[in-house]
């Protein structure tokens, strides 16, 4: 996986931390906000064959549990401006679990 693409998502997202302050956002649209970073850099994410791809440019790559994870995290704490809320297990498998619902398309 090409970690400049998805360092590239991360970068391209706005801070919005009002957004999370109270009773917060659910996760589906933090994983939205998230697609439309991707979508803004032209690199969007699919969810098919079972898994999350991302598209490099040229062709779509599987984006692996571990890095899918990682990457919603580091995302998540540059839209709400906080790192420790954004690194809780909950949070992390919440955003991990719902990505690929957020990303499903019909790929026609």
């Amino acid at each position: 996986m090409s970690i400049s693409i998805l360092n590239g998502i991360i970068n391209a997202i706005n801070k919005k931390p009002s957004l999370f302050q109270g009773k917060g956002a659910g996760y589906n649209m933090i994983c939205a906000e998230i697609q439309q970073a991707a979508f803004s850099t032209g690199h969007p994410f699919v969810y098919f064959d079972g898994c999350v791809h991302v598209f490099t440019g040229s062709h779509w790559e599987q984006i692996d549990e571990y890095e899918l994870k990682v990457f919603v995290k580091e995302a998540f704490a540059k839209l709400c401006g906080d790192y420790v809320s954004a690194s809780k297990k909950e949070t992390v498998n919440g955003l991990a679990s719902q990505m690929p619902y957020t990303v499903m398309s019909l790929n026609v």
